[in-house]
């Protein structure tokens, strides 16, 4: 599912900035290809702008997506423990009802649709079943939190299993965690190899947490 980008303070940004500010300047940064909204805008016309930068970006080459890791992982798991053919759909579906993708204090403007998709039955995606990709059952997964606080990552997993004849959900967990990281300034080295294994050492004991709460793995 369409994530979140990472929340991240002003002031940690600068010296690790390689990539473009995009449309919305000062509120979108791509640093070695993950996404980071840095913050708020009070303009409105600057925050549409940033809201649509965000898409753009998601699509654009080298971008490293978090729920697509977390999907591969979740690939990975189910392939291991034998349960039957499994395709993984390219790049990733829209959340519905997302329409500020600007950062906010609180933000319910992607919270809120996030939860709103979670909680949602039957599923609000919906899927082309003419597609080779879709098949009788499809397993979405998604972010919540998804924050650099102080020393502190902080993930919010969101797993649900859904029946793409009715919509109907089969089931649905989701599990949160904190994990110490340190320096940000160590992080972000040599292509983020820093964040990006933080984030697949905590991402990857939560999402495996959901599948065993949802029965499939053991």
């Amino acid at each position: 599912m369409e994530p979140p980008p990472l929340i991240v303070t002003e002031g940690f940004i600068n010296p690790w900035l390689t990539g473009a500010y995009g449309p919305g300047a000062g509120v979108l940064a791509v640093v070695y290809g993950v996404v980071v909204i840095i913050k708020a805008q009070n303009d409105y016309h600057e925050s549409i702008r940033a809201s649509k930068g965000y898409q753009d970006l998601l699509s654009s080459k080298g971008i490293w997506i978090p729920t697509e890791i977390l999907a591969n992982k979740a690939l990975e798991i189910l392939e291991l423990r034998g349960k039957g053919k499994i395709t993984l759909r390219p790049g990733y579906v829209g959340i519905p009802s997302i329409e500020n993708r600007e950062r906010s204090v609180f933000m319910e403007n992607w919270y809120a649709p996030i939860r709103a998709w979670y909680n949602e039955s039957p599923s609000l995606p919906h899927y082309d079943r003419s597609h080779e990709r879709v098949t009788d059952v499809i397993l979405e997964v998604g972010l919540l939190n998804y924050e650099l606080y102080g020393n502190n990552l902080i993930l919010h997993v969101m797993v649900k299993l859904v029946d793409t004849r009715t919509g109907r959900i089969i089931g649905r967990v989701r599990n949160s965690g904190i994990l110490e990281v340190g320096s940000t300034k160590d992080l972000f080295l040599n292509d983020a190899l820093g964040f990006k294994d933080a984030f697949s050492t905590l991402g990857f004991r939560l999402l495996n947490e959901c599948l065993i709460n949802m029965s499939l793995v053991h």
